[in-house]
């Protein structure tokens, strides 16, 4: 596997919302040529002991994945969730030590060649063993991006849960369209988990929001406190759900309540609890 997006180029000067790179994700994953197979093609400059296994689980992978592309791409997701825990289990089975050494030691050697055309090569390799390196993390993060588009947000917020805990190689987490990825599902779980959990994590953050002491929180409050940096994820995740779905949540003059939040709560998970 190369890359699980189009590009290791970072653009640092540009954030994506999470939700969109994850749609870019699926869609080179699904659409594009499988990768798989340059990952495979690299380990022929494998030195260690663990290259033929990885050769038969990535073939293994490779052929689950092709399934569960045919699947995404006709929008048999049931399906396709079936498939892609098969190979989520697959990918746990990766020697990640032998493809963390081969892929620091091509690029090592890359460095100490002056073939222009040889080079490239070296780092290629480099780059696909890095990225084949964070396969368990990958798989989890298409594995929730199936589950979410299904509307099964509580399993999603837990895969992704699990994508964030797995130990994936220094040199895999380098690769700058892997820390993209790693970044989106970390904000799409906070999304997700905010929205869960909505009522709650406005009553821990309303007093710093509501700066007039209403009670309620306003557009204006809630901008100034979004360019307030030393508020945690969850804090900032609140005011960006806040923001986005304001005109949704009804509310009074003075802004938004508890009390709104949690009619709005109830509205989302059960509408027909809410009849006034």
């Amino acid at each position: 596997m190369h890359t699980p997006g189009k590009s290791d180029k970072s653009d640092s000067g540009k954030h994506m919302e999470a939700s969109t790179v994850l749609a870019e994700h699926m869609s080179t994953f699904a659409y594009e040529p499988e990768v798989k197979m340059q990952a495979e093609q690299a380990l022929k400059f494998s030195t260690m002991g663990g290259a033929e296994r990885n050769k038969t689980v990535l073939d293994n992978m490779q052929r689950e994945s092709q399934a569960v592309r045919e699947l995404y791409k006709v929008r048999s997701l049931p399906l396709a969730e079936g498939f892609q825990e098969k190979v989520v289990k697959l990918s746990d089975d990766l020697d990640l030590r032998a493809l963390s050494a081969d892929s620091k030691r091509l690029s090592e050697q890359a460095a100490r060649t002056k073939d222009p055309a040889q080079r490239q090569e070296l780092l290629s390799a480099s780059t696909s063993l890095a990225v084949a390196g964070a396969s368990p993390f990958i798989e989890r993060a298409r594995l929730g991006a199936i589950q979410l588009r299904q509307g099964k947000e509580g399993a999603a917020e837990r895969t992704f849960a699990e994508a964030i805990k797995t130990n994936i190689p220094d040199v895999s987490a380098a690769v700058p369209s892997v820390q993209q990825l790693k970044q989106a599902v970390i904000e799409r779980h906070e999304e997700l988990k905010v929205k869960r959990t909505l009522p709650e994590v406005f009553k821990a953050n309303v007093d710093w929001i509501d700066t007039g002491k209403d009670g309620a929180v306003d557009r204006n409050e809630l901008r100034t406190a979004s360019a307030d940096k030393s508020k945690n994820i969850t804090a900032k995740t609140l005011i960006q759900y806040l923001m986005k779905n304001f005109d949704n949540i009804d509310h009074g003059t003075n802004g938004i309540a508890a009390a709104d939040v949690s009619k709005y709560w109830r509205q989302q998970n059960d509408p027909n609890k809410i009849t006034d």
